[in-house]
């Protein structure tokens, strides 16, 4: 018995039609006004649904239930090639990770980056910038005809003269922290205010003797971190003592850290460190040599990451609001590939909040 044809959707083309009909339709066939058509909607509105989540709310939810099953029904997939041809765009935002892929707050902040530029209809392209020999490279990809911009995640010092070239060149570009570059908008941390909030919370528990582990770049200029710390322990009526800040290389074992802070006399009661690695490696070897934290020492972190809320001693932490630091940066970004030709560079800091947990909690008297 000969099999039946499949039952076509009217309202569409007779070659979608034929083509359906035939079993030879491709995803590629099928258009959002061939779509738009059958439901009796706007390109725009349809549009919205399948390609840009979060911008559905125009239409019922039964509606755009009937838009995405239709869609799945016939195939249909985002032509980008002729989107880009049409638009001179590519839809495609390049977040460039200078440095490794290790560190809990770099995932975490790339997921970010993902949510944010899906739901104003932009694909994110991923590319490690590390080891170092490949960057050269790797700008040397980056142009407008791949992607609309670029983000670069942790940028050296030393990229002041590609940016600017990329920038040239059409693209739009943003930095995060720490680099600034003249004329390139910047979207960091307000490294000052997460020291006041360290320092603060640390004297509320009764430390006089604070100290602060640096990245060692960080103390030629003076970091708005090592600064902020300064003024709040002023501000908290303390002394400031140059040994209690300790330059410590990234990577670097904490058995060393800990001795170095034993050799200040008198002995730091609280540390606050630069990332939630070191301060986890701190806390195990404070417990190795028989002491406690935070009776012995208080612990500070920045990054409040899925890590520090799972440690065996839970991590007191600077919050940095991935989801808002994310925003922030697409804002910027797509503001940017809105006005090309605007002269003034941005700079956005993002306010921290601090999250208290074990590490930090026992008071201390005076």
């Amino acid at each position: 018995m000969p099999m039946k044809s499949p039952v076509v959707p009217s309202g569409l083309r007779p070659d979608i039609e034929r083509a359906i009909s035939r079993g030879r339709l491709t995803g590629s066939a099928v258009t959002i006004r061939d779509i738009a058509r059958r439901v009796g909607l706007s390109h725009t509105s349809v549009s919205n649904v399948l390609n840009r989540q979060g911008h559905e709310t125009a239409v019922s939810p039964r509606k755009a239930e009937r838009i995405r099953r239709l869609a799945a029904r016939l195939g249909y997939c985002v032509n980008h090639t002729a989107r880009s041809l049409r638009t001179g765009r590519t839809a495609t935002i390049v977040v460039a990770i200078c440095g490794s892929l290790k560190y809990p707050y770099v995932s975490e902040l790339v997921e970010a980056f993902h949510h944010q530029l899906s739901t104003q209809g932009y694909r994110l392209n991923l590319e490690l910038m590390y080891p170092l020999e490949q960057v050269e490279r790797i700008y040397a990809t980056l142009h407008k005809g791949r992607c609309d911009g670029v983000v670069f995640v942790r940028a050296p010092a030393n990229v002041q003269a590609h940016l600017l070239k990329l920038k040239r060149g059409g693209l739009a570009v943003v930095t995060t922290w720490p680099t600034g570059v003249a004329g390139i908008d910047r979207v960091d941390f307000d490294g000052a205010e997460a020291s006041r909030l360290a320092v603060q919370h640390l004297a509320e528990q009764g430390h006089r003797r604070i100290a602060l582990v640096v990245n060692k770049v960080e103390l030629s200029p003076p970091s708005a971190r090592v600064t902020g710390y300064r003024d709040a322990l002023k501000g908290a009526g303390l002394e400031f003592d140059a040994r209690l800040v300790i330059p410590w290389e990234v990577d670097s074992e904490a058995d060393g850290l800990w001795r170095q802070l034993g050799k200040v006399r008198p002995r730091p009661t609280a540390v606050c460190t630069y990332n939630e690695e070191i301060a986890l490696q701190l806390i195990h070897v404070v417990c190795a040599n028989g002491m406690r934290v935070p009776a012995d020492l208080a612990v500070v972190t920045h990054g409040n990451t899925r890590v520090v809320r799972h440690a065996d001693v839970p991590l007191t932490a600077i919050d940095y609001g991935y989801a808002d630091f994310a925003r922030a940066v697409v804002d910027r970004l797509l503001d940017r590939i809105q006005h090309p030709q605007e002269a003034k560079s941005h700079v956005i800091l993002i306010k921290p909040t601090l999250i208290v947990r074990q590490s930090s909690g026992e008071r201390r008297e005076p």
